[in-house]
This record gives C-alpha cells, structure tokens and sequence, in this order.
C-alpha cells in the first residue's frame, strides 16, 4: 500500500494584464460629419472599452465607455479654438482585468 500526500492547494496568479485592441483607426466621415473610431477585438469576456482623450497639450484623461458589444464610436466634430486632440482606446474587464492603452491617434479638424 503506498502513502498519498497531504491534499495541497493551487493558487494561479492573474496580473490583470489583458490582451490590447488591434486596427484602432480613425476615420472622418464627411457626409455625416462625424469623426468615426473603430477597431477589432476577439478575445471573450465582459468589458467595456474606454476611449481616452487629450486636447491640444493637455493629459489624456477617461472621455467615454464604450458597450463591449461594439466596435465603433461615432461623434461630432468638435467645433473649438482648441480643436486639436488626441484619442485613444482601452479594454476594461469586469473583473478588473485591463489592456494597455492603444495606438493614440491625433485628430486636427480645421
């Protein structure tokens, strides 16, 4: 007869770090007079993705939560003396997990 080991306990580790979106592209749509963000994400889970936004040299700070179920975000053209901005996206999980900030993309609308 052989001896079994004291049952023991197995910890995983999760350092919240979560895959980024990828082709974030910015794209203005004269017709409609929108300035149109989209990107790709295939990974599952529950989340939203948070762009970010930076005006002229300012920091970027949270501007809007996007549903996880979309991959576009539409707005009008900021009509401004400060109309030079930068965006950019995050994927933030409900369990805390997010993803780097991704590909800043400068808009200047004239």
């Amino acid at each position: 007869m052989s001896e079994f080991s004291p049952i023991g306990s197995v910890r995983t580790y999760d350092n919240g770090l979560r895959k980024g979106v990828s082709d974030f592209n910015l794209i203005f749509d004269k017709e409609k007079g929108k300035n149109v963000l989209n990107w790709k994400y295939e990974e599952k889970g529950e989340y939203q993705f948070w762009i970010y936004r930076s005006l002229k040299n300012q920091p970027i700070t949270k501007y809007k939560a996007v549903k996880g179920d979309s991959r576009i975000f539409e707005e009008e053209v900021l009509n401004s003396a400060n109309n030079q901005y930068h965006d950019a996206i995050k994927v933030v999980y409900k369990n805390g997990g997010e993803s780097p900030i991704k590909a800043i993309k400068e808009i200047e609308n004239k």
